[in-house]
């Protein structure tokens, strides 16, 4: 063979290895590409759905209010990208892309089709809600609830059947979704969640704020068609939940409510989305509803009342959100004053302290602390803390650098005890000037749209009226008492709004109530029992009874401590009542470690409405401390003497003082607030932030009217 033959041989095999080549890194690619999409369609991903319908057509006879829900998506999808929710799976829909036919392609194309197990999806909607005829006899209310998409042009019932959304399609669609996310073993693995700040019930005006939605109108819509039975609520999340897919529902408001606005944006929507920007890896969607609830509260709306269908004990979004932390960083130095990144969504108040100390991993202690700053001004994502003398910072170019690797902690909380704000309407010279000394108020103009309460000269009286109804709460005749007994009633109301928003966080002193309801005992039962537990009550949050109903409390104590529990009652109108232990029977209320106790009789509990009232909400508060504190005959003492004009107390507000000053140095702070939250008397209490001293936990209790 010549030199020449050799060579073209040895091309050609150089030819065919380079193009064996080719074909072996092209399969490798294809394998790898391959497996890179095998690996993107396993992988669990987060999907939500944010509808919000501001605009809707002003075409018809009795067109839909415009409202604003712009913004209750615009920060929702900012709230969940803290928790994993990547931008481009967050879909929303606004206005006229949200008509009937945009919001069914959109669930099924971003949430269903490619819906898997482990997925964790999310689907909102903030806009009307109503109450239509229902269409297939399952509603034995006779009504179906629906929402009202953007190509709904009239209010009238009969025109919301051809347009809306119903209950029943909506659940079919959940019920869809959640088969998807079931594993070979048949349990769901992922978690779907449902919000809806919209409502079914009321008519289509009521009070100043923006409702959104309405239920059954007779005005419009004629006689309300007859329920086939009474014990059937009307909610929409109520209606889906019959449907068994194991859906989270959150929901802004009873079916005896309205879901309100205010400040642009819907107070349940802007409450969750404080609530969310707080959850952690451990938050339950028990513990993000009473986040809610007080977030609620603490927007001055009163008649509205969040509620939760499904398993409140279950880990929000599966527990994959930043763990909490309770040390916060410092973003700017100036001088002697720091801005920490926490501000009023994290309940951050003017005149707390905090401590400061160096950077590091090391456990916070005394040897690491560079010294003490206080809150000098707050805004809604961060707080400026001006540095005390004394502190251990250097004194040279250094110190900006220390105190932006600095770790801050708050060491004595100042809770907030804003006034109530009251608007006065026409009242006579006498009495605005009368009330303007009061501590716990800030009187408002007749005009100013930001107020608690409104004062109105009515005839030969003063009506009482809250922003979001048109029904006037409470009356007092005018007269030589007008002064004192309009006092009395705006110090309830301040009470109130002050004890509900009171939280206490501490996860070494920390006592779970659960309502039980029960069979009502005939005559009066012997002291020691456990009343037999009803199984035809829904396991809803918070729990629903009605009047009549019988409860009693069972306290869960999840510490490894020792703890002794009070449980305080709020009622709607401002009462405040020790529900355990009674005043007069000290020593019943330690709730050993790990363990849970039910109260037996004589504890038992029966609903009861004030008078002309269709609804209420009671509110339990449970103290829990790691020292014997019997909190209640002093509250009881305390809530007597409220109900007595300030210039009156004299002696028996003496003789309180003293026996708070006699409780352990350590709880006399706790005992000090509620004491004076308790009598109406506005002070501004400081609780250092102990980790093994108190607190608070909550607990709703809704109260129907039988029907």
């Amino acid at each position: 063979m010549d030199a020449q033959l050799i060579r073209k041989n040895r091309n050609r095999i150089f030819v065919l290895l380079g193009l064996l080549a080719l074909v072996v890194v092209s399969a490798w690619d294809v394998v790898l590409q391959a497996q890179a999409a095998q690996q993107a369609t396993s992988t669990p991903r987060k999907r939500a759905l944010l509808i919000g319908i501001s605009k809707y057509p002003q075409t018809g006879l009795n067109p839909w209010r415009p409202l604003n829900t712009h913004q209750d998506v615009v920060q929702l999808k900012d709230a969940l990208a803290v928790h994993g929710f990547a931008a481009d799976d967050m879909k929303v829909l606004e206005d006229g892309d949200a008509t009937a036919e945009g919001i069914r392609a959109a669930f099924r194309n971003h949430l269903i089709e490619p819906a898997k197990p482990g997925d964790t999806l999310f689907f909102h909607f903030s806009g009307h809600g109503q109450q239509v005829p229902d269409d297939n006899g399952d509603e034995i209310d006779g009504l179906d609830e629906t929402l009202v998409p953007a190509n709904a042009t009239d209010q009238r019932a009969t025109e919301g059947a051809k347009t809306n959304l119903r209950d029943d399609e909506i659940g079919i669609w959940l019920k869809t979704l959640a088969d998807k996310l079931r594993g070979p073993d048949g349990r769901l693995r992922g978690s779907v969640t449902v919000s809806l700040d919209s409502c079914f019930s009321g008519t289509a005006t009521r009070g100043e704020l923006v409702e959104r939605g309405h239920g059954w109108d007779e005005a419009l819509d004629g006689p309300k068609p007859p329920r086939r039975s009474a014990n059937r609520g009307t909610e929409l999340a109520g209606s889906l939940q019959d449907i068994d897919s194991e859906v989270q529902f959150l929901s802004a408001a009873l079916s005896t409510q309205t879901a309100k606005e205010r400040n642009g944006m819907g107070v349940f929507s802007n409450s969750l989305i404080q609530a969310l920007s707080r959850a952690d890896n451990q938050t339950t969607y028990r513990a993000l509803l009473d986040d809610i609830s007080y977030e609620v509260a603490q927007s001055g709306v009163r008649d509205q009342t969040p509620g939760l269908e499904g398993n409140g004990d279950l880990i929000l979004f599966r527990g994959e959100a930043r763990k909490h932390e309770r040390t916060t960083r410092v973003v700017a130095v100036d001088g002697d004053t720091i801005t920490i990144a926490a501000g009023q969504l994290h309940l951050v108040t003017v005149g707390s302290i905090y401590a400061v100390h160096r950077a590091g991993t090391d456990p916070l202690r005394e040897e690491n602390k560079l010294g003490e700053a206080d809150v000098i001004s707050v805004d809604a994502a961060q707080s400026v803390l001006k540095l005390r003398t004394g502190s251990k910072v250097p004194r040279d170019a250094t110190a900006p650098t220390v105190l932006l690797r600095a770790r801050v902690v708050e060491t004595a909380h100042r809770f907030a005890d804003s006034p109530l704000r009251v608007r006065l309407s026409g009242l006579p010279a006498e009495l605005e000037n009368g009330l303007k000394v009061s501590p716990v108020l800030t009187v408002k103009n007749s005009t100013d749209p930001q107020y608690d309460v409104e004062l109105r000269s009515e005839q030969g009286l003063i009506g009482l009226y809250r922003p979001e109804s048109k029904e006037r709460f409470a009356k007092v005749s005018l007269g030589p008492t007008a002064v004192a007994t309009l006092d009395l009633l705006l110090r309830a109301e301040w009470r109130w709004r002050s004890l509900v928003s009171l939280r206490i966080e501490d996860a070494a002193a920390q006592v779970k109530l659960r309502i039980v309801p029960v069979q009502c005992p005939s005559g009066s039962p012997p002291k020691g029992q456990l009343l037999t537990e009803r199984t035809d009550v829904p396991k809803t949050e918070p729990l629903r009874l009605r009047a009549e109903d019988c409860f009693q409390l069972e306290l869960h104590n999840p510490t490894a401590n020792k703890l002794w529990a009070t449980v305080l009652q709020l009622s709607a109108d401002g009462s405040i009542e020790p529900s355990f232990p009674h005043p007069r029977r000290f020593g019943e209320h330690l709730i050993p470690p790990k363990q849970k106790k039910r109260i037996p009789t004589p504890y038992v509990y029966k609903v009861e409405l004030s008078a002309d009232h269709k609804h209420e909400r009671s509110t339990f508060k449970v103290f829990a401390t790691t020292e014997p504190l019997d909190l209640s005959p002093l509250l009881q003492q305390a809530y007597d003497l409220s109900r007595i004009p300030v210039q009156d107390r004299g002696p028996a507000r003496s003789e309180l003082d003293q026996k708070r000053v006699s409780v352990s140095p350590k709880l006399e702070p706790l005992t000090q607030l509620l004491i004076e939250a308790t009598l109406g008397e506005r002070k501004g209490t400081m609780l250092p932030t102990s980790l093994d001293a108190w607190g608070v936990t909550t607990t709703a209790l809704d109260q129907d009217a039988k029907p």
